[in-house]
């Protein structure tokens, strides 16, 4: 099996990611919104590799984020559909190499749970109030002034926006969005947070390298955050590919500082605890299925949801108690029922969905009218973001067949196959806020 040197796997991974952009754009550019995953264990991709998949799935209109190894397919009973091809990715560990990747949508004979749309609870809209606490709990000072441009001042260490009235228009809310979002990641690098540039910027050498970070980082904290890319390709202050192809490893600096910056302000928001959890879980139950507020029951005390976490009540079955007992009846169905069918554990994991998503594994599924033909797109992103996969060296992989260059050496990821993982959906409470 041919070894390719480090220098060897910069190059190519930099031209993989510079080809085709004239056409599909830079693979950090109108990314979908969805880390892309190992398919059994649920583990997110990370720097390099998030953008090689990326370019993948738009280069091959993949709809779905989940990926296996060689060694996974062939476990699985599963094969490549003919004329569908792997993915080459870097493996860090125990030394720099290759391997490849194939996409559930190349695969056929895979089991339910390994089906490109399963599992798929309903899906609720993109919640962009996630950036308003993700600034909050960063702890960067915004400034909102009249008249003024977006801009972060490392001097100063602040944010400076124009002031926005969301209530008017959508569009609006959505640019100042993306805009905090890529002022935050620009922010993260001051040298009392991850210290990427000093407080006098050399525009010679530093600037378009932080622009390329913050260009990158912004597209990864978006994916992170179940957000799709709404921003205009922008170019100005971005190195030019040939500059990108001829210092390969600045394009891995980079994808690796995008993705500490990301973890940086991700690692900050406040996690919310188990009573917590439940009440805003029962809230929702009530009012979703019910039509009630917690004032009008008697879920509003912590005291007393700490009390059913003791016990192991879920929201689920408190609230299904109460409606026996008082004969609610559910607002949420087209038609009344002479015996109203208690929740099920749709319900709760819909909350749960709703309520704290990375506790979850699944899909999303978000819909986009097209105004050109009127037929609605379906667009499949991912929930759930953990740390990145460790690979060692395995054996050959079974998809380890193709034309792709260089021949890699395919490995696969062990605990992979180790791991044991139920394929239930449905879970309780107490295990998911504890696995």
């Amino acid at each position: 099996m041919q070894k390719y040197t480090p220098d060897e796997i910069a190059r190519f991974v930099a031209g993989r990611l510079l080809d085709n952009n004239g056409t599909t754009g830079l693979p950090w550019q109108e990314h979908p919104a969805a880390v892309p995953e190992h398919a059994l264990t649920g583990q997110s991709f990370t720097g390099i590799n998030v953008l090689l998949l990326w370019q993948a799935a738009k280069r091959y209109s993949l709809n779905s984020n989940r990926w296996l190894t060689g060694d996974d397919l062939r476990q699985a009973g599963g094969t490549v559909i003919p004329g569908q091809k792997p993915v080459t990715l870097v493996r860090y560990r125990p030394a720099l190499s290759l391997m490849k990747v194939i996409n559930l949508a190349q695969c056929e004979g895979l089991p339910d749970a390994l089906q490109p749309g399963w599992p798929l609870p309903p899906q609720p809209a993109v919640n962009r109030g996630v950036i308003s606490s993700l600034v909050t709990a960063s702890g960067i000072p915004v400034v909102f002034r009249e008249g003024t441009r977006p801009v972060y001042r490392p001097l100063h260490d602040r944010i400076e926006l124009p002031t926005v009235n969301c209530g008017g228009s959508g569009e609006s809310c959505i640019t100042y969005g993306d805009e905090m979002l890529r002022l935050l990641v620009q922010a993260s690098g001051h040298p009392q947070r991850l210290n990427r540039y000093g407080l006098t910027v050399d525009k010679r050498t530093d600037s378009v390298y932080e622009a390329l970070v913050t260009d990158i980082g912004t597209a990864f904290l978006a994916a992170r955050l179940g957000l799709p890319d709404n921003r205009r390709p922008q170019h100005d202050g971005l190195p030019a590919g040939n500059n990108l192809a001829a210092d390969p490893w600045r394009l891995f600096r980079a994808a690796d500082d995008a993705r500490r910056a990301a973890e940086w302000l991700l690692a900050r928001r406040p996690v919310m605890g188990e009573v917590d959890t439940w009440l805003k879980m029962a809230t929702f139950l009530l009012s979703h299925h019910y039509g009630l507020v917690p004032e009008e029951t008697l879920l509003t005390s912590p005291a007393l949801a700490q009390r059913h976490v003791d016990s192991g009540i879920t929201p689920l079955m408190a609230v299904n108690a109460l409606a026996r007992i008082y004969g609610w009846e559910r607002t949420d169905l087209v038609q009344q029922a002479l015996f109203t069918d208690e929740l099920s554990p749709d319900s709760e994991l819909l909350a749960l969905v709703e309520t704290r998503p990375e506790l979850l594994c699944c899909l999303r599924q978000s819909e986009e009218v097209s105004s050109a033909t009127g037929v609605a797109v379906t667009a499949t992103s991912a929930l759930p973001l953990l740390p990145p996969p460790v690979a060692e060296e395995g054996g050959e992989a079974a998809n380890d067949d193709g034309p792709d260059e260089p021949d890699d050496n395919v490995v696969a990821l062990p605990w992979a196959a180790r791991r044991e993982r139920r394929t239930r959906i449905y879970r309780s409470l107490s295990a998911c806020l504890t696995g």
